[in-house]
């Protein structure tokens, strides 16, 4: 089965602005697009693939909107990670060391998803399953 999920950043705070992803420092088979405002996977091309932007400063807040995320054999993850996360083949965002974020199984049958932190620990459940539209929001501080 042949998926894609296409992620818009939507970066705006009051203590930064961030406007784009950063393909230099993400997984290099993802394609951006939007002048880098737009991250896609193309089918399953590589194991929980990432895609990261540059922060401004230490304190900041950023939003992402979710426009497509099919159901299919894959995970979206979202969140924040230290310095040095793994571009490709973690356990995603939240469910891998050093991360913190939300974990959703993307087929059918996927339970809805969570929030994580640091490796697997779980905070809770989101209160229904992502959809497209969804704009999904983290801050750093």
């Amino acid at each position: 089965m042949v998926s894609s999920a296409v992620i818009v950043l939507i970066f705006v705070s009051l203590l930064c602005v961030c406007t784009a992803w950063a393909p230099e420092l993400s997984q290099p088979n993802l394609t951006f697009t939007n002048s880098n405002k737009t991250a896609h996977r193309v089918g399953n091309v590589s194991c929980y693939p990432a895609a990261f932007a540059r922060l401004a400063q230490d304190s900041c807040a950023f939003h992402v909107r979710i426009d497509s995320s099919p159901i299919s054999q894959n995970w979206l993850t979202f969140g924040l990670a230290k310095q040095g996360f793994a571009l490709t083949n973690s356990d995603g965002m939240g469910r891998t060391a050093n991360s913190w974020g939300i974990a959703e199984e993307r087929t059918s049958g996927g339970s809805i998803g969570g929030v994580y932190a640091c490796s697997k620990t779980s905070l809770g459940s989101l209160p229904r399953r992502l959809q497209e539209g969804d704009v999904l929001s983290a801050v750093v501080d």
